[in-house]
């Protein structure tokens, strides 16, 4: 993480804000937001990695006790994408410990996000996944957890599809996050660095800003049509994927240009 300068806290604070209420709003999004919006200005995206890490848990926790009573957990999907999950997490964190913010693959994941949003936007209804589909999607959200903490399109898909309302699925959504972030703590600590002084200090730093920005983004998502919030939804992926392409291609200019 960088040091705490001026210029440093504002941009955290920035993306770390609108990330939150992003989140709040439409149920994901934080850790891809915050990687995609900072991994240009943070030298090590592994550490940035750890505090988006922290930050998702209480962003998710919080989403989770406002929305828990609003329908049950969809247990038998929770349990099949986290089976899928398993394998793919370690990977994916070896992935990022070797390689970095692979600028390619930034670029490709990218372009698949946004290929993504605009058929959700040209046809604002999520597409009925099969049930089959959750071990394979739970390892593609594993890897993309464990390499960018950016596993959340593939849940997404998978949940909300699975309801009229995708607002239902919101609960189910963070449970099986909250379950991905304890994997991530432990594969952390186990085959990385671990949570460092740094890593919590800018954590601590944020939280306030983090807490608030996701209840108010809540508050608002509760004020809109199920349409609009599928749409909101659809748009926050194009973000976080038109952010990695721009990030992948500066990346890449810059290794070629040196």
């Amino acid at each position: 993480m960088p040091e705490p300068t001026l210029l440093a806290i504002m941009l955290v604070l920035g993306v770390t804000i609108f990330a939150s209420f992003a989140t709040g709003f439409s149920g994901f999004g934080s850790t891809l937001l915050i990687m995609a919006g900072l991994s240009w200005y943070v030298p090590e995206p592994e550490r940035l990695s750890a505090v988006c890490m922290l930050i998702g848990i209480v962003v998710m926790g919080s989403i989770f006790l406002i929305s828990r009573l609003d329908s049950p957990i969809d247990w038998g999907a929770v349990s099949l994408l986290y089976i899928g999950l398993l394998p793919g997490a370690p990977l994916g964190y070896l992935f990022i410990q070797k390689h970095g913010a692979s600028p390619v693959f930034l670029v490709i994941l990218g372009m698949v996000l946004i290929v993504f949003s605009v058929n959700g936007l040209v046809r604002p209804k999520f597409p009925r996944v099969h049930f089959g589909w959750a071990l394979p999607l739970g390892f593609l959200s594993g890897f993309l957890s464990g390499a960018f903490i950016s596993g959340g399109p593939p849940m997404v898909l998978y949940l909300y599809s699975r309801e009229q309302d995708p607002r239902r699925a919101v609960v189910s959504l963070q449970t099986i996050f909250l379950m991905s972030m304890a994997t991530r703590i432990i594969i952390t600590e186990r085959i990385g660095p671990g949570l460092s002084s740094g890593v919590w200090g800018w954590f601590i730093g944020v939280l306030p800003v983090v807490v608030v920005a996701t209840l108010i983004g809540r508050y608002y998502s509760r004020r809109v049509s199920a349409e609009r919030f599928t749409q909101a939804v659809y748009m926050l992926i194009g973000i976080g994927g038109t952010m990695n392409i721009m990030k992948g291609l500066f990346a890449l200019i810059t290794e070629f240009s040196g």
